[in-house]
């Protein structure tokens, strides 16, 4: 007998494609990173709280305030500038955004929508895997 004849899988059309998937915040969706550097253009000070157990006991539960001069900076770069100050190097050190997000080193602050006047980031120690005790 002659093998069964196949359909053509159903086409994709463009009106049916989801929307690109972006973060959230609580104020709802977050403006793409090219408008928001344009509109938060210059120096910034960041604000950053810093959990207890991170670096020196002297900053431990205090905000800093992070000079950048771009929101363009990446993520790696504030850590940096935090490293100096908290002792801890920027690869041990989780920053969060004010959702509770992690922030990826290699994004910068504007993908995140963090300027001067948002919500203080957190933060964290990286916590390796290993066993719980």
């Amino acid at each position: 007998p002659p093998p069964p004849k196949m359909h053509a899988p159903p086409t994709m059309e463009s009106e049916n494609e989801p929307d690109s998937k972006r973060a959230r915040m609580d104020e709802g969706v977050l403006e793409s990173e090219e408008e928001f550097a344009d509109k938060n253009a210059g120096a910034q000070s960041i604000a950053v709280s810093v959990s207890e157990g991170v670096g020196n006991a002297d900053v431990h539960g205090k905000t800093l305030q992070v000079a950048v001069t771009s929101v363009l900076e990446t993520v790696k770069e504030v850590k940096g500038k935090l490293a100096d100050v908290v002792g801890v190097a920027a690869n041990k050190q989780k920053l969060l955004s004010a959702n509770g997000a992690v922030m990826v080193d290699t994004y910068t602050l504007a993908f995140y929508n963090v300027s001067t006047g948002t919500k203080a980031l957190t933060l964290q120690l990286k916590e390796r895997g290993g066993r719980k005790k």
